[in-house]
């Protein structure tokens, strides 16, 4: 669902095979499609309100566009992420979801938050590698110890959502998006089974594939989505400090802190973000009314990623690593890019280099 502005961006993701399209506000949506997003949007609530509440529409609303095109191709699965999310198959996507019962028409994927361990993240998907682990997928009884690990003086050990993704069949009857994270469906003779579904209800298991998702990953994500988060009245009521109406823009009060420190500018957002989110030594946790400070940090995870409650996932990188190549040669091919050299010859450096992408020549900014 592209909601941009920008025609070579459009262009562009036109000219990827695999990119369906779906387009439902101006100015690139047909007249027809923008009426049928307003009709629905008059009457759906969260259609009504601003900020994430209207993002959300936004998914679902393309949500169901997008599995309705699916069954029409007779796609067999279909899920929403989101672009600061990666996947994390126990062997892979295809062997996961073949593992799944004939009865259960969706898989509920966990999610693991990172965690962020320098100050200068430039590009989040290869450089971000800890994860805080989901408690579903803890040792047992570990999760009783998260809540002494979190950062800053957010109350909650996951600073954003807890509640996972799911993926749905599409080829086996009507289902329809229920908010970003879910799916929901009528009864289906095909799902019934005797034994686990007798009723033929719409029931889900939970997958062995897991999300990564990567949010905050520095204090200029801040920056960047509070420029796009909420109709620009909402600036105002967060510099006077009026958290009740800035709340109206925002699910979680996480968005809400983030989004009132980016406006207050750059050192806001800096320290804002340094405080609740960076895993560092001399980081903090708030306890009560007093703050518990973190020392010999590098110890400290290597015991929590032995224990089994942060994770250490490096396997994205190197799928990354690769696509950088391919990438470079899809954009050379359309002529309207410019992109330099890339050594594929596999080296580590030192200093500086130490933090850029194995056999890069520099690191890469992608937008």
């Amino acid at each position: 669902g592209y909601q941009g502005r920008d025609k070579e961006t459009l262009r562009s993701l036109e000219q990827i095979r695999s990119v369906s399209l779906i387009l439902i506000s101006p100015p690139f949506a047909p007249s027809e499609a923008v009426r049928r997003w307003r009709a629905h949007a008059e009457l759906n609530e969260w259609a009504q309100k601003p900020g994430n509440w209207r993002l959300m529409a936004k998914q679902g609303y393309c949500g169901d566009i997008a599995l309705a095109r699916a069954r029409a191709e007779g796609i067999q699965w279909m899920m929403h992420i989101d672009v600061d999310e990666l996947l994390l198959p126990a062997v892979s996507l295809a062997a996961d979801l073949a593992l799944v019962p004939a009865w259960a028409a969706a898989v509920k994927m966990h999610n693991h938050e990172a965690l962020i361990e320098s100050f200068e993240v430039n590009n989040k998907y290869e450089e971000v590698t800890l994860f805080k682990v989901h408690d579903a997928t803890l040792p047992s009884k570990a999760s009783d110890l998260q809540w002494r690990f979190r950062l800053g003086t957010y109350p909650a050990y996951y600073q954003v959502y807890h509640n996972g993704k799911s993926i749905v069949r599409t080829d086996r009857g009507y289902v329809h998006m229920w908010g970003p994270h879910e799916f929901l469906g009528p009864r289906n003779a095909t799902w019934a089974d005797p034994e686990h579904n007798p009723a033929g209800d719409f029931k889900s298991v939970t997958s062995q594939t897991t999300l990564l998702h990567v949010s905050y990953a520095s204090w200029r994500d801040l920056m960047s989505k509070a420029r796009t988060s909420c109709p620009s009245r909402f600036r105002d009521y967060a510099r006077q400090g009026n958290r009740t109406k800035v709340k109206d823009c925002f699910c979680l009060d996480y968005d809400m802190d983030a989004y009132m420190a980016a406006v207050a500018g750059e050192d806001a957002a800096r320290d804002y973000w340094t405080i609740t989110s960076l895993f560092s030594e001399g980081a903090v946790r708030k306890d009560n009314e007093t703050c518990k400070v973190y020392r010999d940090v590098s110890r400290l995870k290597e015991l929590l990623i032995r224990d089994g409650l942060l994770l250490r996932v490096t396997g994205p990188q190197q799928v990354l690593r690769a696509h950088e190549v391919a990438i470079r040669g899809a954009a050379r091919s359309m002529g309207s890019i410019r992109v330099g050299a890339v050594d594929i010859a596999a080296g580590s450096g030192s200093g500086a280099e130490r933090n850029q992408p194995q056999g890069a020549t520099k690191t890469v900014r992608r937008r």
